[in-house]
């Protein structure tokens, strides 16, 4: 599990403040707040000044200032708001731990007072003022400050950790060692499966229960964290570690690690 957790996968989408009175209007005028959606990534809210209503995977609650909102990816969303005044921080992200996302990890609730709002404001402040800085230091900053934040809200809200640290069974072991010797070329689901025995279908439940994650995403993350590796403490040429894991050419390989990062690999190396 350690190893697993070594190399986060984060990137943050959008980080702000939002404030002032009727600013969730139009410009004709129509509440664009009283609406429903339906986020790819993961939602911290932290409510200033205001109350509204927010329905969470079919559950209305009544946010409050001094309340934290966690949404999970892909979670259902209802906004209701009837007043003038409404002040929140926010940020949309993922966050993968070694291929598990904290939803996997924790039973979380989705919405709790927090008894310090005062720390969760200075935490969003500082996220929000790194993450419209340009560079890579004021990246490595606001996603450092994302995990804080994470974590203080995992704390305040008394959230509960679900997984079981049991050692993998050994043909979970097994499927682990044979990927690290394929990085070099496309891997199928049903190959890895008969090298262990199982039926594809099989094999795929069972690699999600134990690891959090499908094969596919954790052969993804061990092939972007091969790349940052080789990134930093080697001069190889990026087409050269493409070729040597698997990737068609270079244009391929540089588009790849920029939606994974958020930066390509030339800038990557360079400012490690």
């Amino acid at each position: 599990m350690l190893q697993l957790l070594s190399n986060p996968y984060l990137q943050i989408y959008q980080a702000n403040y939002i404030s002032g009175n009727r600013w969730w209007l139009d410009s004709n005028g129509k509440n664009w707040w009283n609406r429903e959606a339906c986020y790819p990534c993961d939602i911290l809210y932290l409510c200033k000044v205001g109350e509204f209503d927010f329905k969470i995977a079919g559950e209305w609650y009544r946010i409050c200032p001094g309340d934290m909102v966690y949404v999970p990816r892909d979670t259902p969303l209802e906004y209701r708001m009837e007043g003038e005044v409404l002040e929140k921080y926010f940020v949309h992200f993922d966050l993968f731990l070694g291929g598990y996302s904290p939803a996997e990890f924790y039973k979380i609730p989705y919405v709790k007072k927090v008894k310090d709002p005062q720390e969760a404001e200075r935490i969003f402040m500082q996220m929000n003022h790194f993450y419209k800085e340009s560079g890579f230091q004021g990246l490595l900053a606001a996603n450092g400050l994302l995990m804080r934040l994470m974590q203080f809200y995992l704390q305040e809200s008394g959230a509960l950790y679900l997984r079981n640290e049991a050692v993998p069974d050994p043909a979970m072991q097994k499927a682990l060692r044979y990927l690290s010797t394929v990085t070099d070329r496309k891997v199928t689901v049903r190959e890895v499966a008969e090298r262990v025995g199982y039926s594809a279908g099989h094999f795929s439940k069972k690699f999600k229960e134990t690891f959090g994650c499908t094969p596919l995403v954790y052969m993804t993350n061990m092939k972007l964290e091969l790349a940052k590796e080789r990134l930093r403490s080697t001069d190889m040429p990026i087409a050269k570690i493409a070729q040597e894991l698997g990737f068609c050419d270079a244009s391929y390989f540089g588009n790849f690690f920029k939606a994974k990062t958020g930066v390509f690999p030339s800038y990557y190396r360079k400012n490690s």
